[in-house]
């Protein structure tokens, strides 16, 4: 599986051998390589895409690309980065090793926007670099195909060329990979591109996530009735008939959906609605949170050593942890220091569960996996770096200029940062397919206003100047 994975990262490398920025975006694609080589192999090749991608910047020169609307988004990562070594240099004192790691990445993030506005919007490397995500696109549904006849039955952690470990890719790519194609046909979809979006259901089956077979299709009916703003037409009414079919199937062919736990178990709307709430909400439901009053003591772990707070709110599921959340920002619920500040990046990077239970934060979840990507950073940097993160990753969708496609492209964030794990903010690779897609849309909304306005009349002269010419 590795062997096949690796030649096909060979083969991309030597078709686009000679555009520097594609061959970043095929390393930046393909970290699975890299990553089952091992931990020292896996910093090494984080160490040299940030170098290939500073290299590539410096290369093109794309600091001339600045503009003034660039200017808050410039505002915020410097004010978040001043944030984020306070926290994890001054407040947390975490190793400088796990504060590269974590930090190279929204470096990458902030350089990749005005890296990919130069190639879109003044190198006129529109079109390729689309073409070249829509074969990636159809690559990783290979790879699923691929593995899927290897091992036979769902494996969470292998999801296409990106990941061997943690399967939550495996609900974000699939929207984001139909976010390509639109965008790639301009809503006019072949017949190839309908199946590669059963390959995209493929992909979200053989890593076993349950969300894509709801949420996807919620996504394409939005595209192709919001977005496209078209009528009531016989394909919108299939695809409103097809929407209930694919939940269908969904929950028999996923083992946790269905009461027998097994491929193509029964379909029992009532146990599929108290997985999802459960899932989210932990098994006293929405309400599910309680006071847990702790003795004072001190905690030691290799993010530190802290003073375990009297009270902690303990809230069960993602979604209460988030509920729970807003509470303290808006001032419901008291601030500590370790609340405002964080814990370090080692706390939740690199704690056991036992060590993450004892976490001295005022809201304690059920258990470590119920950290939403919005948790996740009130834990590690606090609730000052919580916010200014979500303004850094949203500030991109508030620039895309196509109205309804803004709408839903957040709404589908917001779900992914407040209710899951956050991949399309903290993977590079999938940040950076959602900034080309934003950046062609524009570009293309801004071609099509060139061409609608009218070029001035030119003057008539006046009847001597007329009879002269």
């Amino acid at each position: 599986m590795q062997i096949f994975v690796t030649m096909l990262l060979v083969y991309m490398l030597w078709k686009y051998r000679r555009d520097s920025l594609l061959v970043f975006l095929v390393m930046l694609f393909f970290p699975r390589v890299f990553i089952f080589m091992g931990k020292n192999v896996e910093n090494l090749y984080k160490v040299s895409l940030l170098l290939m991608c500073l290299y590539t910047c410096w290369e093109r020169k794309v600091w001339l690309r600045y503009t003034a609307k660039d200017l808050l988004y410039v505002l915020v990562f410097i004010i978040l980065s001043a944030s984020f070594f306070y926290s994890t240099v001054f407040y947390s004192r975490d190793s400088w090793t796990i504060i590269f790691s974590q930090y190279a990445r929204y470096l990458e993030i902030f350089l990749l926007w005005f890296l990919l506005k130069d190639a879109i919007f003044y190198r006129n490397e529109k079109d390729k670099i689309l073409h070249f995500l829509y074969e990636v696109v159809i690559l990783q549904i290979i790879i699923s195909i691929f593995k899927l006849v290897i091992f036979r039955h769902q494996v969470e952690g292998l999801v296409g060329s990106f990941t061997i470990s943690g399967g939550g890719i495996g609900t974000s790519f699939p929207v984001i990979g139909f976010y390509i194609i639109y965008i790639y046909r301009k809503g006019v979809f072949k017949k190839l591109d309908w199946w590669l979006i059963v390959g995209l259901f493929l992909l979200g089956w053989t890593t076993g996530k349950r969300a894509v077979w709801i949420i996807l299709p919620i996504i394409i009916m939005l595209f192709f009735s919001y977005v496209r703003g078209a009528r009531l037409n016989k394909y919108m009414i299939l695809g409103l008939l097809a929407f209930p079919i694919m939940i269908y199937f969904g929950a028999r062919l996923t083992p946790t959906l269905n009461p027998e736990h097994q491929v193509w178990g029964s379909f029992d709307l009532q146990h599929l609605y108290d997985y999802a709430n459960t899932y989210q909400f932990g098994e006293e439901g929405i309400e599910g949170q309680r006071e847990n009053i702790q003795e004072s003591q001190q905690v030691t772990y290799v993010g530190g050593t802290y003073g375990l707070q009297n009270e902690q709110i303990e809230a069960s599921g993602r979604g209460n942890a988030t509920i729970e959340l807003f509470k303290l920002i808006f001032g419901l619920r008291p601030l500590t220091e370790q609340d405002i500040w964080g814990t370090g990046l080692s706390t939740f990077y690199s704690t056991t569960y036992e060590e993450f239970d004892k976490l001295p934060l005022t809201i304690h979840l059920s258990y470590k996996g119920a950290g939403t990507g919005f948790f996740q950073m009130y834990a590690t940097i606090g609730v000052v770096g919580a916010i200014l993160m979500t303004i850094f990753v949203l500030l991109p969708y508030t620039r895309l200029k196509h109205r309804k496609m803004k709408w839903v492209m957040i709404g589908f964030f917001c779900y992914d940062y407040f209710m899951y794990n956050a991949t399309t903010c903290r993977d590079t690779y999938l940040v950076a397919m959602i900034f080309i897609c934003i950046l062609n849309v524009n570009y293309d909304m801004a071609m099509s206003a060139r061409l609608r306005t009218p070029r001035p009349a030119t003057a008539i002269p006046k009847e001597s100047e007329a009879m002269r010419l």
